[in-house]
C-alpha cells in the first residue's frame, strides 16, 4: 500500500524507502530514505530495512543479511 504523493516527474527507484505521508517531488535513488513534505533524504536503508551507516571507506553492512553496500558519487549499490 502506498501512502505518499509523487509528482509525475519524480522517479522512484525500486530499492528506496519513502515515509508515510511524504510528498516526493524529485527522483529518489535506490536505498535512499526520504521523509516529509517536501520529501527530503535523511539516510540510506538496506533491502531489509536497516539503516546503513557508511564508514570512511564508503562501505556499510546490513546487520541482518550481511550484504555489503557501497556509497559512490551520491549513489548506493550492493557490492558484487
Amino acid at each position: 500500500m502506498e501512502n505518499f504523493f509523487s509528482h509525475e516527474s519524480a522517479v522512484i527507484d525500486p530499492g528506496c524507502k519513502i515515509g508515510a505521508g511524504a510528498v516526493v517531488t524529485k527522483t529518489v535513488p535506490d536505498y535512499a530514505l526520504v521523509l516529509g513534505n517536501p520529501a527530503r533524504q535523511t539516510g540510506w536503508m538496506s533491502e531489509y530495512g536497516h539503516k546503513l551507516n557508511f564508514k570512511d571507506t564508503g562501505k556499510a553492512t546490513c546487520p541482518e543479511s550481511g550484504e555489503e553496500y557501497v556509497l559512490t558519487d551520491g549513489n548506493v549499490h550492493k557490492s558484487s
